[in-house]
C-alpha cells in the first residue's frame, strides 16, 4: 500500500489522483502541463454616468492589473470611479489588480460655466440695445439707434473710446461690460452760425 501511495505521489506532474475509501471520495491536487487550464476568470463590468464615456469593461485572468478609463464629454468633468457607494478613485485612469468580479461606475458632472454682465448706460439722443447675462464666449450683438436727425460718432466701452459712426458692436464675453454710446446731432441737420 505504500509502494501504491509512494509512486501515486511521485508520479508525473501531469496527473489526477483520486482514491476511493469506504465510500469516501479523497481528490488529490490536480496538474496540468499547461497552467492556464487553472487560471480563475473575473469580469470587470463599466458603467458611464451622464456626461462622459469609459473603457477597459472584459473578463481577466485573476491577478491581472486592470486598466480602466474615463472620458469627459465637453462641458462635464470627471468626479470619481465608484464601486457602490465607495469612491474607489478620482483619477478617471485607474488601474487595480483583480481578484473578484467588480462593477464600477464612473461619475462625472457638468462644468458651471461663467456668465458676464453687458450693462448699458443710459445716452443723450438714441438708445442702444443689447444688455443682459450671457455665458463665457458668447457673441452679443450691440445695437445703436439714434434719434432722429443724430448720428454715431463713439462707442465707449469699460472706459475705452472707440470713434466710429457704426450703428453695431460685438462683444465676445469674456468679462463684464460697460457701455455708452456718443451721439451727435448730423451736420446736415446743425444750425449755422452766422
Amino acid at each position: 500500500m505504500r509502494n501504491i501511495f509512494k509512486k501515486i505521489i511521485t508520479f508525473s506532474t501531469v496527473c489526477i489522483a483520486l482514491i476511493i475509501f469506504s465510500g469516501c471520495d479523497i481528490i488529490l491536487p490536480v496538474f496540468h502541463e499547461n497552467p492556464n487550464e487553472e487560471d480563475v476568470l473575473y469580469t470587470v463590468t463599466l458603467v458611464a454616468g451622464t456626461g462622459g464615456t469609459v473603457g477597459g469593461a472584459s473578463i481577466y485572468v485573476s491577478g491581472t492589473n486592470v486598466t480602466i478609463t474615463a472620458v469627459s464629454n465637453n462641458g462635464y468633468e470627471f468626479v470619481s470611479w465608484n464601486n457602490g457607494d465607495e469612491i474607489v478613485s478620482t483619477n478617471p485612469v485607474y488601474q487595480f489588480v483583480i481578484s473578484e468580479n467588480v462593477t464600477l461606475t464612473a461619475y462625472f458632472e457638468e462644468i458651471a460655466i461663467p456668465s458676464y454682465t453687458v450693462s448699458i448706460q443710459s445716452s443723450l439722443h438714441g438708445t442702444v440695445s443689447g444688455a443682459g447675462t450671457y455665458t463665457q464666449g458668447s457673441q452679443v450683438l450691440l445695437r445703436a439707434v439714434p434719434n432722429i436727425h443724430y448720428i454715431v460718432i463713439a462707442w465707449i466701452i469699460n472706459g475705452v473710446t472707440y470713434e466710429t459712426s457704426s450703428l453695431t458692436r460685438t462683444l465676445t464675453m469674456d468679462r463684464d461690460y460697460t457701455v455708452r454710446v456718443a451721439f451727435i446731432l448730423d451736420d446736415v441737420f446743425q444750425t449755422p452760425i452766422e
